[in-house]
């Protein structure tokens, strides 16, 4: 399953090369990383670039006047080719696994949406799986999981 990595992007330089790192140390390797560049002023869309001169076939980078997070995200949104959206900012770190366990996720309950939690430490109390049925009735599951995002710009999500 093909994972699409939405990160927007604003004046992030301090953090985004530790967060598109955390991308490629994925140990799923069917994902594109859509990095939303909103108008930055230090050197994060250029960072942006570099990345995406080098990785074309992972990484695509657009570039927007600033509209905030949820425009770049909604933006891209429409650049996604995935069958699955992470939305992931750019002060945050994935685990190496996070995605195999995210599409693990999704395989085994075939499951609409995956809610995680995001933390200051390495552990990842729990994954909440919301399957919504189409008459609009709902179960919620959770998994207990050890590793998933590491925020690190020191706050929880």
């Amino acid at each position: 399953m093909k994972i699409s990595i939405i990160v927007p992007v604003y004046n992030s330089e301090d953090y985004l090369q530790s967060c598109i790192d955390s991308v490629f140390n994925q140990t799923h390797t069917d994902y594109e990383l859509i990095l939303m560049d909103d108008g930055s002023t230090d050197g994060s869309g250029e960072l942006c670039d570099r990345y995406s001169e080098k990785y074309p076939d992972h990484i695509k980078t657009i570039h927007l006047q600033n509209g905030g997070p949820l425009k770049a995200r909604l933006l891209g949104i429409r650049e996604a080719t995935g069958d699955v959206l992470v939305f992931l900012d750019a002060d945050d770190c994935l685990r190496n696994d996070a995605l195999k366990r995210i599409n693990e996720c999704f395989c085994e309950t075939n499951c609409d949406m995956v809610l995680y939690d995001a933390n200051e430490s390495t552990e990842f109390p729990s994954i909440k799986v919301s399957h919504f049925l189409e008459n609009g009735t709902g179960f919620n599951l959770t998994f207990e999981v050890r590793d998933g995002i590491k925020n690190h710009a020191g706050k929880n999500e």
